[in-house]
């Protein structure tokens, strides 16, 4: 039962519907402004990656120097060492595990509809 002086349910949920038409969705379908369509382009996220590691970015500016004493003072690899028989082991092991992985996907759903 509902009281005399309360709206029908219809309209109580039909109210934020309302507020958004009236208020925001004319200003959403505004077209961008020159200035706010640089500043939206300038700060996508893929734009923002790439210029975290680029030139343009001055804390990367120490880094600039240290290419050729890298090269000048890299060491040779062993090649039967600890780490590279730990990374052949782990990336035979994440090889692995990935087949593993399809194979019980394919045979779950080979089973599921058969």
């Amino acid at each position: 039962m509902s009281d005399a002086g309360s709206p029908p349910d219809s309209a109580v949920q039909a109210r934020p519907q309302q507020g958004f038409d009236r208020l925001l969705a004319s200003a959403r379908s505004l077209p961008p402004s020159p200035a706010g369509a640089t500043m939206r382009r300038a700060l996508h996220p893929e734009r923002m990656q790439r210029w975290a590691v680029s030139d343009l970015n001055l804390l990367l500016l120490p880094l600039k120097g240290t290419e050729e004493w890298v090269k000048a003072n890299r060491l040779q690899r062993d090649d039967k060492g600890p780490f590279v028989a730990l990374e052949k082991t782990t990336a035979a092991l994440t090889s692995a595990t990935w087949d593993f992985y399809r194979d019980l996907r394919d045979a779950s759903l080979e089973n599921l509809f058969s």
